[in-house]
């Protein structure tokens, strides 16, 4: 069978042959213990140390998506991934690490080609503004962080309203819907839903009780993103779509449920309902502990759900029993315990309890319960790979 059909299959609540296999991203220290060779994808200070000696963004580019074919194909065979992987640009990292606030303060703009200069040490300057790499994490913040006012972020939606009837989201990458389209299902990314990046956390978390308009203004205008470029992106021939919304931290959501039905529930519903005019399906990524929020989610029309964080308290089972008849689910092996700090063994037995909570019946696709960070043992990332595909096999799933 093929990936494309095996996971389709799955995703219609039916039995392909085995349990399919995805994931978001992986880190350049865990890529390359499995390619044998050091990657560009995701790769930030690799990338930050080519464009600082002239290496054209587009050069380094085509590099990534090599890396990401020969990585999520050749080498590991999953059936699902992105059809733009985060990690292909620096712009990526530049987007998660300034937040919203980027955009306001002229961080975030794809139209030029970045001036990158090394300050010394962690410190980088990207266009003219400074970040600081994190090794541990492998991402950028901004240093000093961005600072917005209510007024400011008002004043920005208003006079870029208009332009979001442009792509704002990169679309997907031609060189990969050419190679891979046809074999694997390929996944858009739709944008951002009102998630808690660093920027949100210090300033929409508190604006909700001092300025609750102006953050239902953020979220509006973030729907309408994602809109924009489910529109764009299903012309190329894209089928489903991800809509990153991180409303969750460990122990419950950001926001109470009055705030979620009042703002954000509106918001995810028409960029699911945008999705489905385009026949196309929506899946919800978030982070933590999402299940006060899970019934309205689904209510709103998501077809998926990602990625079921079981150390927030993310049960896939009971999830699977309340939910699985209506979404399908995409996770949720811990990527603290056991990919970080367990064992291969332990990483195998996660993964078989996690196929027969989630898989009979289909409507499950395995992976990490986020992505796969610098601090995961490539070795167990990778065990468990191999173990879906031998404990993951239908039309009876083994437990031994």
């Amino acid at each position: 069978m093929k990936p494309r059909e095996r996971a389709w299959k799955a995703i219609s609540h039916e039995e392909p042959d085995m349990v399919p296999l995805f994931e978001t991203c992986i880190a350049p220290s865990v890529a390359e213990k499995i390619m044998g060779r050091t990657p560009v994808y995701y790769n930030v200070k690799l990338i930050l140390e080519m464009l600082a000696k002239g290496v054209p963004l587009e050069k380094i580019e085509e590099m990534a998506v090599r890396d990401v074919i020969d990585l999520f194909y050749k080498k590991l065979r999953l059936d699902v991934i992105f059809a733009t992987p985060f990690g292909l640009s620096l712009w990526d990292f530049v987007g998660v690490a300034s937040g919203f606030g980027g955009l306001i303060n002229g961080a975030v703009d794809q139209t030029h080609e970045p001036r990158v200069k090394h300050l010394g040490g962690d410190q980088w300057q990207i266009n003219d503004f400074q970040y600081k790499f994190l090794p541990e994490s492998n991402m950028l913040v901004p240093d000093p962080p961005f600072v917005s006012t209510p007024d400011q972020v008002t004043k920005f939606i208003d006079e870029h309203s208009r332009e979001i009837e442009r792509p704002v989201w990169g679309g997907p990458n031609p060189k990969i819907l050419k190679e891979l389209g046809d074999e694997l299902l390929l996944i858009g990314g739709a944008g951002k839903l009102g998630g808690f990046e660093q920027w949100e956390i210090r300033h929409l978390l508190p604006w909700l009780y001092t300025h609750p308009e102006v953050v239902r203004r953020v979220v509006e205008f973030e729907a309408r993103n994602c809109i924009n470029n489910i529109r764009f992106q299903s012309e190329m021939g894209i089928e489903m779509f991800i809509v990153d919304a991180d409303w969750g931290y460990r122990h419950g959501p950001f926001m109470s449920l009055k705030h979620f039905r009042d703002i954000w529930y509106p918001a995810l519903k028409s960029v699911a309902d945008a999705a489905h005019k385009k026949a196309a399906l929506l899946i919800l990524h978030s982070d933590g502990n999402i299940n006060l929020l899970l019934e309205d989610i689904i209510r709103a029309g998501i077809d998926g759900l990602h990625a079921i964080e079981p150390g927030a308290g993310m049960d896939i089972k009971n999830i699977k029993d309340k939910f699985g008849d209506r979404i399908f689910l995409l996770g949720n092996i811990d990527i603290s315990y056991p990919l970080t700090f367990g064992t291969v063994d332990e990483t195998v037995e996660a993964v078989k309890s996690c196929i027969n909570a989630a898989a009979p019946g289909g409507g499950h696709i395995l992976c990490s319960a986020n992505g796969i960070h610098p601090g995961v043992k490539p070795e167990n990332y990778v065990a468990m790979c191999k173990s879906a595909r031998r404990y993951g096999k239908y039309p009876r799933l083994s437990s031994s």
